[in-house]
């Protein structure tokens, strides 16, 4: 790409929701065998889903899967107000909103497929 340290690009992810990603370039060097090239060296805020279908649906679903909403519905199960199996019917999707941070980890693994 031709990129020189500390500049920026940005890019479109989802042409349909229109996700721009801003990023820039901290530092080029030479590979050293301790960690594989490219990596991330960090990130901030959190990665929408996949298809989750742009900005005012995800800030919509992170309103209703937030955590103040998630403990209601815990009281209202200790309540007695709502049955067992319907929370377990939700529970795999208040996980995947309850634990939105960004796995770098996970990035650099997809960066190194890419760069083969």
């Amino acid at each position: 790409m031709g990129l020189h340290e500390h500049e920026r690009f940005a890019y479109l992810d989802d042409f349909t929701s229109w996700w721009l990603h801003d990023t820039r370039i901290e530092r080029r060097s030479c590979n050293q065998r301790s960690r594989p090239m490219p990596c991330c060296v960090a990130s901030s805020g959190r990665c929408p889903p996949e298809d989750i279908g742009g900005l005012d649906r995800y800030m919509n679903a992170l309103e209703v899967h937030g955590e103040h909403e998630f403990l209601e519905r815990i009281e209202t199960l200790r309540e007695g107000q709502i049955d067992v199996n319907v929370l377990h019917v939700e529970a795999d999707e208040w996980l995947i909103w309850l634990d939105r941070g960004f796995d770098r980890r996970a990035a650099d693994e997809r960066l190194q497929v890419l760069a083969r």
